[in-house]
């Protein structure tokens, strides 16, 4: 059905939650952002990216500055990630596959790759990092430019609502995962392609013949 299948990291592939969490934590030494009890955390699963950077009162232009100073303490904390349940199996069922598979996220390709090769999971035809957070339609549109592919042939794998609202703009279908940073509730009122709970359930629509 699909050619290209392109995939979000933090929150798709890699199980991220804990470590954004001592993240913000660390911040908060530089930064007056709130501070969050557990429950306001997972309350926080039930909006938008862009609700969450609004109800903190943070001007948009100061993002770029705010990820920089939070990019060493993720590299450092990164190890501490592991892959979802069920996602080292996929990704090796689809390399067996002809797709083009890659990856597309706000994080460092340099990190991505380097996580990856620790995992002996270097699977990919291209990682894409350091996309902008509300702008990865852009590199979207690149990346199907780059490998002269129709938006027909294409599959952006995320778990947030800004993954759904990026392919609808470049016009490529969209599988929504439960697992991640936005609930289902959420991920299902934008409407994504797919919405998916498990990683077999998305097996079964990218590999059918490797299922019953």
């Amino acid at each position: 059905m699909y050619k290209m299948l392109i995939f979000d990291f933090d929150g798709t592939l890699a199980d991220t939650y804990a470590i954004v969490n001592k993240v913000y934590y660390e911040l908060l030494k530089t930064y007056d952002f709130p501070k969050l009890s557990n429950e306001d955390i997972n309350a926080l699963r039930n909006v938008s990216s862009r609700e969450i950077i609004k109800s903190f009162n943070i001007p948009f232009w100061r993002l770029p500055n705010i990820l920089r100073k939070a990019t060493p303490i993720y590299r450092e904390l990164l190890p501490e990630s592991n892959l979802y349940p069920g996602i080292y199996a996929l990704l090796r069922v689809l390399a067996k596959e002809e797709y083009v598979l890659g990856i597309l996220s706000s994080s460092s390709a340099s990190l991505i790759t380097k996580y990856f090769e620790s995992h002996d999971l270097m699977v990919f035809d291209f990682i894409e990092g350091g996309s902008p957070l509300f702008k990865k339609h852009r590199k979207l549109k690149r990346l199907l430019k780059s490998y002269k592919i129709h938006k027909q042939d294409v599959l952006y794998i995320g778990d947030e609502v800004r993954d759904i609202e990026a392919s609808k703009k470049v016009g490529i279908d969209v599988a929504a995962v439960t697992w991640g940073y936005n609930s289902k509730e959420v991920l299902k009122r934008y409407s994504p392609t797919f919405l998916i709970d498990d990683t077999n359930k998305l097996e079964a629509i990218l590999s059918p013949k490797n299922t019953t």
